[in-house]
């Protein structure tokens, strides 16, 4: 009989906090920095600590300036906690092309990513930012300008599309192909459109881009149009994707792998 079952009061989030705060420093903040999945047991006590975490980003971290661009810090903007956990992600994969539905401070840290391969002699990634909002495109835009960092991201304005069916953007497959140079997306982050109705639009119109092994990433997964997306993609795709269920950040983070052709 599994040890929940047997002894169903027995929880890591029973123990002393300074108990769980030696855990959390030994064992789950590692797992956070290396971009593992929390998992068994310690899914509570990985959840804890990023929801604790989530009111400043360590003092050391590359991305610490986004503290000071007060223009993002509001509830619409993608959590501490969950940019954390991306950050660590992106530094395990490093993928080299890498498309964004949304813009905002994921752009920027996607574009200090970017940066950050070139100033280690390794290749520059190729980043797409798809924005529906014109204002919101043109903040961010300047917002990276003044830190140096437009150069790396290419921006598209599209229309978005919000039907009961499909929430998305109105892009050109064809193009968007030509702007990766015909070669497939890497890793795929969904934090747009706007508005809590889901996005289940956005990876059906470009899943026939991704890598056989591309991990998707949906910010939001908090609230239930977005698990109603991921709902979507697997009756979709069905053995095509494969889901790691949702990192228990501030929002909630759903996280997925293409699997095949």
């Amino acid at each position: 009989m599994p040890l929940a079952q047997a002894h169903p009061k027995l929880s890591l989030m029973n123990l002393p906090l300074l108990t769980k705060e030696l855990l959390a420093r030994t064992l789950v903040e590692p797992m956070l920095r290396s971009g593992l999945a929390p998992f068994g047991p310690f899914n509570p006590l990985m959840a804890w600590v990023l929801k604790n975490r989530d009111a400043r980003l360590p003092k050391d971290h590359p991305l610490k300036s986004l503290e000071d661009i007060r223009e993002w810090d509001s509830t619409f903007a993608l959590s501490r906690s969950s940019l954390l956990w991306l950050w660590a992600k992106l530094n395990q994969l490093k993928p080299i092309r890498i498309l964004e539905f949304g813009s905002g401070r994921t752009t920027f840290a996607l574009a200090s990513y970017a940066k950050q391969c070139r100033e280690a002699g390794l290749a520059t990634p190729i980043i797409i930012t798809v924005e529906a909002e014109g204002s919101w495109l043109a903040q961010t835009r300047e917002i990276l300008a003044s830190h140096h960092l437009e150069s790396f991201i290419t921006f598209i304005q599209a229309n978005a599309i919000k039907t009961p069916t499909d929430h998305g953007y109105d892009l050109d497959g064809t193009s968007l192909r030509e702007a990766f140079q015909s070669k497939d997306v890497e890793f795929l982050l969904i934090d747009g459109p706007s508005g809590g109705h889901g996005r289940i639009g956005t990876l059906r119109s470009v899943f026939d881009l991704l890598s056989p092994d591309a991990e998707i990433f949906l910010d939001d997964c908090d609230r239930a149009a977005e698990k109603q997306s991921i709902r979507a993609w697997a009756k979709d795709y069905g053995s095509k994707i494969q889901s790691h269920g949702i990192i228990p950040t501030v929002g909630g983070l759903g996280w997925l792998t293409r699997t095949a052709r």
